[in-house]
C-alpha cells in the first residue's frame, strides 16, 4: 500500500488483495486481528469500487466472506446481515453462465 498512494488507480485492488490475504491468514492462524484488519481494508476497497466498477464483484465477494467469517467468530447478527446483502449484490453482478456465479452461490 505504501507504493500505491490513495489517488492511484490500483489502490482499490491493492486493498482488496491485502484484505483477502489477511482473511486467509486469519483462517490459518486464528488471528482475529487479521480478520478485523481484513474487514477494514475490504470496506475501503468497496468505497473505491462503486457501482459500475469492474472490480466491484470481487470486492463484494471478499467482503461478504470476511463478514461471514467474523459472524462465525463473534456471533454478531449484523455481520451476517451485511454479508448476505453484499453477497446478493455480488450475485446480481454475476449473470447465469458467468464462471464466477458458482463461487458466489
Amino acid at each position: 500500500l505504501e507504493l500505491c498512494p490513495p489517488e492511484h488507480p490500483y489502490r482499490g485492488m491493492c486493498l482488496r488483495n491485502l484484505g483477502r490475504n489477511l482473511r486467509k491468514s486469519s483462517v490459518q492462524t486464528a488471528a482475529i486481528r487479521d480478520l478485523e484488519k481484513s474487514v477494514e481494508l475490504l470496506r475501503r476497497a468497496l468505497k473505491l469500487h462503486p457501482i459500475g466498477h469492474p472490480d466491484r464483484f470481487s470486492s463484494l465477494y471478499e467482503s461478504a466472506l470476511c463478514l461471514s467469517l467474523r459472524h462465525d467468530q463473534y456471533g454478531e447478527a449484523s455481520d451476517l446481515e451485511e454479508a448476505i446483502l453484499l453477497g446478493r449484490e455480488a450475485l446480481e453482478l454475476c449473470p447465469s453462465g458467468k464462471p464466477d456465479r458458482g463461487v458466489i452461490l
